[in-house]
């Protein structure tokens, strides 16, 4: 059964993705997925080479702007030299801490990046960020503030072994013949 992942962005920075969406989401995808293959490739944590599949949800659950993304992985990757498969640990893949760690300063770094590259666009309230001292003491306080990195251990599973469509639609109604377990953790 393959893991599944979550990253998610700070309120603060969701609100700059609603004005600025392909500018943010475009680093949520490869921010997300550069910190999965970063940690995976580490011989520390997994020391392989995987492969992603990732979907971008904008709304939560509460139907609110909620920006994150959804990754599929597998249960371990290809060594290096592309000669074994290491498989992780039982009920283990990443440790979310790390993953959390390195997800928060590669986009806190690219999104500075990005504003120095005259993106993302600021607006009504928003307009004063356009400054690059204002960006910089509005993005200060998520330096050391958790950002919300999920590991579930299983997605809904039926006998067929269909869970992708449903991993990627967590509101499905399950079939009849759906086996559902699931169990999550937060860095």
């Amino acid at each position: 059964m393959p893991p599944t992942c979550s990253s998610t962005l700070p309120a603060q920075i969701a609100d700059i993705a609603y004005q600025n969406k392909a500018a943010i989401y475009d680093l949520l995808f490869k921010v997300s997925a550069e910190s999965m293959l970063t940690i995976a490739a580490d011989p520390k944590h997994l020391g392989a080479r995987i492969g992603i599949i990732t979907v971008l949800h904008t709304w939560g659950s509460a139907m609110t702007h909620h920006p994150h993304v959804h990754m599929i992985v597998p249960g371990g990757g290809i060594t290096p030299e592309g000669k074994r498969w290491v498989s992780c640990r039982p009920r283990f893949f990443l440790p979310v801490r790390v993953l959390s760690r390195l997800y928060r300063r590669l986009f806190l770094e690219k999104l500075i990046a990005t504003h120095q590259a005259g993106r993302p666009h600021f607006f009504g309230d928003h307009a004063p960020l356009a400054d690059v001292r204002a960006f910089a003491a509005y993005l200060a306080p998520l330096r050391n503030a958790e950002w919300v990195v999920l590991r579930q251990e299983a997605v809904r599973r039926t006998r067929s072994g269909a869970y992708l469509p449903l991993a990627l639609d967590p509101i499905a109604s399950p079939s009849p013949t759906a086996d559902w377990s699931h169990s999550a953790t937060k860095a």
